[in-house]
């Protein structure tokens, strides 16, 4: 493959990802009790047997409350 075809498709792939990671953001954490103990997670699995109790936070220790910016 020609240097030029080479450098044209790196450039429109670069391009074309740009967006994508431009929207990424800090996910919110959440208070989850489980039968012994609550736990600050972003996300849990719903086969397990911990409930959402309170969220979100900003941070991961569940002190400040509100999204992430």
């Amino acid at each position: 493959m020609p240097l030029q075809t080479r450098l044209i498709f790196s450039l429109v792939a670069g391009l074309t990802f740009i967006p994508i990671q431009a929207q990424a953001a800090t996910a919110p954490w959440y208070k989850w009790q489980g039968a012994t103990r609550v736990i600050c997670k972003q996300w849990v699995n719903p086969k397990s047997a911990f409930k959402l109790i309170d969220g979100p936070y900003r941070d991961a220790s569940c002190r400040y409350p509100g999204r992430p910016s």
